[in-house]
């Protein structure tokens, strides 16, 4: 499969956790996830946790087309968010990442 025929933005459910694509009506879910600076302490964007950084970050992700809100399905709280993305060097590949989860799913997933 291309990159161009990937799904992006597909949902995808687990037993405990669910990907929908992110929508603007997901900043502040996605926000409180991201507001625990320790999530943070150890990335380059270590501010991340403040709220304009924070919706500088998530209007980049919006932008992209190609990013998940990850849900708690137990909850229904986000806890996260992931993307899928092409390297600039390596352009017929998909990766993931940008991600990152609240500290309360570290180590259970």
């Amino acid at each position: 499969m291309l990159a161009h025929d990937f799904d992006w933005q597909p949902n995808l459910c687990g037993s405990t956790l669910r990907l929908k694509p992110l929508a603007e009506c997901d900043l502040e879910g996605l926000y409180q996830a991201a507001a625990d600076p320790d999530i943070w302490a150890g990335h380059p964007a270590r501010e991340r946790y403040k709220r304009e950084v924070f919706e500088a970050y998530f209007t980049s992700l919006l932008a992209t087309e190609k990013a998940l809100a990850i849900i708690d399905i137990e909850s229904g709280e986000i806890v996260g968010t992931s993307s899928y993305y092409t390297p600039p060097d390596l352009p017929d590949s998909i990766v993931i990442g940008f991600t990152f989860l609240v500290r309360a799913k570290w180590g259970r997933y």
